[in-house]
């Protein structure tokens, strides 16, 4: 395992000032001033706290981080005691409790990087039979530098704990608004937020957005249901096994989900993405999704992760087919799920159905258009040629149709172009 680098990690420092600051640590620590480095590194901390909070009421207006400040400026401020510490143990206690900054052993660690500064600084001589000074180890100034550098120092200020709901409510419209595709949305919101969250507040944004998009049906909802579920995708994207974490270990909340017709398409769309989420449910809301989706063959077509593979799913969406009315919309799903699957037979008898339940003579001949732009006739096979006509010669709506011998020249014109040879009419009576 290679050694951990301070170096390295300094130049993640979030802050400019902070980074600038930083240097004197390193000096201090480079040429063994042990007491020095401790006591600047817990300023530097304190420092660093006050910059990010600062940062986030004028990036953001973070009402939050405004009353921090303005708490610890009037506990500093009416202190008799001008350098006073107390007022930095309260920003690091607020800070803890009203914001994603820090983690419980982020505190516990300031705490005992506040202990060595007091000792570094304050004389104890008269406490010690050895008439020395404390001077810390140098492995323990290092500990120190590391533990502040990746609970502290390296953090971003977007941590603050109305940050989330500011995200969801005014950022991400906006930005989804502003985005010309989805692809620039998820740059933007990922450059801007979501690279510098933690994991505590991600998975607080994900949490939040799943229930905006899958459960709840106000108008805010329903306004932002897009965005949210474009950003539930894209949380799941970059941090799977966070998302994974969350569903597997709280599947009572995610499996709490209303399969209306709005929620039910966006479902249907993230757990495509990501079927192995879905089968992290509850196994009764599984059967009420399915049975959901299969009133409408669209989104059983669509619904992939219903079945154990892609190659499964093809043949379960076939059979499920097999006596329904198909639509142009069910036929474009399918479309995508063959050429996923590069299975052209399977699309080619699909377009034959979808041509045989034409209603009209109009609709007979805009579906042989579809048809011909679906699957160019000069690509069919012998067998696919006259499985084409058996399908003309059986539904009066086209065999009636006036342009009938117009489409059957067609045809002919095509086999004979891929085969050498005009296709045999004589078994098709209504044909001829």
């Amino acid at each position: 395992m290679q050694d951990y680098s301070i170096d390295l990690a300094s130049e993640r420092i979030t802050h400019p000032k902070t980074k600038e600051y930083f240097r004197e640590v390193m000096s201090s620590y480079a040429i063994g001033n042990y007491r020095s480095a401790v006591a600047a590194l817990y300023t530097i901390v304190i420092s660093d706290l006050v910059f990010k909070l600062k940062d986030q009421v004028e990036r953001e207006n973070d009402q939050g981080a405004e009353r921090i400040l303005r708490e610890v400026a009037a506990e500093k401020t009416k202190n008799a005691e001008r350098f006073s510490a107390k007022w930095e143990f309260d920003l690091v206690d607020k800070v803890g409790k009203e914001t994603k900054l820090l983690e419980l052993g982020d505190i516990t660690a300031i705490e005992h990087l506040k202990n060595h500064r007091n000792l570094s600084s304050h004389p104890n001589i008269l406490d010690t039979e050895e008439n020395t000074l404390f001077t810390p180890t140098k492995e323990q100034v290092r500990a120190h530098i590391r533990s502040m550098l990746e609970g502290v120092l390296t953090k971003s200020s977007a941590h603050t704990e109305k940050l989330v709901d500011t995200i969801i409510e005014y950022r991400m419209p906006d930005l989804y608004a502003r985005a010309d595709e989805e692809t620039e949305y998820d740059h933007m919101l990922i450059n801007r937020y979501l690279k510098d969250l933690n994991e505590k507040a991600i998975a607080s944004l994900f949490r939040k957005l799943w229930k905006y998009t899958f459960r709840l049906e106000d108008e805010l909802c329903i306004t932002n249901r897009d965005v949210n579920a474009r950003t539930l995708l894209l949380i799941t994207s970059v941090y799977s096994e966070i998302v994974f974490r969350c569903i597997s270990e709280d599947q009572k909340f995610y499996s709490l989900v209303i399969p209306n017709t709005d929620q039910l398409k966006k479902m249907i769309e993230f757990f495509s993405k990501n079927p192995r989420l879905f089968r992290l449910l509850d196994k009764d809301i599984q059967k009420d999704i399915e049975q959901e989706i299969k009133k409408t063959p669209t989104f059983y077509v669509k619904s992939i992760f219903l079945s154990a593979s892609l190659d499964q799913h093809l043949i379960d969406t076939t059979n499920y087919l097999q006596d329904r009315k198909i639509t142009i919309f069910c036929l474009r799903a399918y479309e995508k799920l063959t050429k996923e699957l590069n299975n052209r037979q399977a699309l080619v008898k699909l377009i034959f159905k979808y041509y045989s339940q034409s209603d009209s003579y109009t609709d007979a001949y805009s579906r042989f258009s579809l048809l011909k732009r679906m699957v160019p006739l000069e690509s069919l096979n012998e067998a696919e040629y006259y499985d084409l006509l058996k399908v003309m010669n059986t539904s009066s709506q086209i065999y009636n149709g006036t342009n009938c011998p117009d489409l059957i020249s067609e045809i002919q014109e095509a086999a004979e172009l891929k085969l050498g040879n005009k296709l045999d009419l004589s078994s098709y009576s209504n044909l001829q």
